[in-house]
């Protein structure tokens, strides 16, 4: 089996194909995500291009904790692409990686917003990472890695900057 370094040889030669058709063609992307609602049990079940997973609360919100919910997916996602970005740039960047791991947490509130705790914030906040990184390059390089991660990964950046989002409810009568 092939190990980190191998793989990070693949991965430079794919982002550098990737980048000059992305300026060959430089058009926006859509991404996009469903979910729908599965009767009794009020499981979610999302689905991303033909990928689908569930989204659910453990008994003491009424699930059957059947996956994890919408916080701690958020959590798994920003982990996931501090861990993509990671490997990108360390593939740009020629280093040396035998092992990549990330773990993030943030803070909730079970009360937040409800009286007494008007003053808790209801999103996870206090995010916190760790990146673990098995390597023989010198602390600099990981140092600048760990910059790069930050200046390019997208869910990082998307939870550091302000967003705006649009949404709209369309109403059907049942049939």
């Amino acid at each position: 089996m092939s190990d980190l370094n191998d793989f990070l040889a693949d991965k430079r030669v794919a982002l550098a194909g990737f980048m000059a058709e992305a300026a060959a063609n430089p058009e926006k992307m859509t991404l996009s995500a469903s979910v729908d609602v599965r009767g009794r049990s009020g499981v979610r079940v999302i689905k991303v291009r033909q990928f689908e997973m569930v989204s659910d609360t453990d008994s003491s919100l009424a699930g059957f904790d059947l996956g994890p919910n919408s916080p701690e997916i958020q959590l798994a996602a920003l982990g996931s692409c501090i861990a993509h970005t990671a490997l990108m740039v360390a593939a740009m960047m020629e280093l040396s990686i035998d092992e990549i791991g990330v773990e993030v947490s943030a803070e909730g509130h079970p009360l937040a917003q409800t009286p007494g705790y008007e003053e808790v914030p209801i999103e996870p906040h206090n995010f916190r990472y760790t990146i673990q990184i098995t390597s023989t390059e010198p602390e600099p390089k990981i140092e600048e890695l760990h910059r790069q991660i930050q200046a390019t990964c997208p869910l990082y950046k998307l939870l550091v900057n302000p967003q705006t989002i649009h949404g709209n409810v369309v109403l059907s009568a049942p049939s």
